[in-house]
């Protein structure tokens, strides 16, 4: 059966939009979480590229925020797009079988944008998204009051900062001694390497 279609090794190419869709993001270091870019171009990128290789009639899935393709007509029969599925929402996160609590549920109807956002907490370095709270908060100020620092003295890294319980030595730059010294007297004395 494999040597009828083999000229089909390619079922479809996946794209995932960094900003509407849901968990670990396909971001590149290079692009900013904080600039949310259009899908659009970014699929016709995907497009022309596939045809330059010879896959233009190779379908791309629209993976992420895809709720109604109506929102979504203009790219239906669209050059720059070529050939175009569209997977809705695969997480039934609202049913009655979803294990998580009734307040989340009601939490996640009522989203408004600028309630999520995307970050590099999650232990697998990747972004993911994530509904701003108490918990997502505290992470934010904690990576606020990070700094450059090095175990020997440098030209850039020449003052003395004594660090932990021990006092241990570390040496930072002028303006990482003025922020360490402000988050110090504020209350922030446990350092964390």
């Amino acid at each position: 059966a494999y040597r009828k279609i083999s000229s089909f090794l390619l079922g479809g190419v996946v794209y995932e939009d960094p900003w509407l869709a849901g968990g670990h993001n396909g971001l590149s270091n290079s692009e900013d979480p904080e600039l949310p870019q259009a899908p659009f171009e970014r699929v016709a990128e995907l497009r022309s590229f596939m045809n330059e290789v010879g896959l233009s009639e190779t379908p791309i899935v629209m993976a992420g925020g895809v709720w109604h393709l109506k929102d979504w007509e203009h790219w239906f029969d669209n050059l720059q797009i070529g050939p175009i599925a569209f997977q809705f929402g695969t997480r039934p996160l609202l049913t009655k079988e979803s294990p998580i609590s009734t307040e989340w549920k009601k939490k996640l109807l009522t989203l408004e944008e600028g309630d999520v956002f995307l970050n590099k907490f999650s232990p697998t370095g990747f972004y993911s998204s994530a509904v701003r709270n108490n918990f997502i908060h505290e992470l934010q100020e904690r990576n606020s009051r990070q700094i450059k620092f090095s175990e020997s003295a440098s030209e850039e890294f020449n003052n003395e900062f004594a660090m932990g319980s021990r006092g241990r030595k570390i040496y930072l730059t002028a303006k990482g001694k003025e922020l360490a010294n402000t988050w110090t007297k504020a209350g922030y004395t446990e350092a964390m390497k």
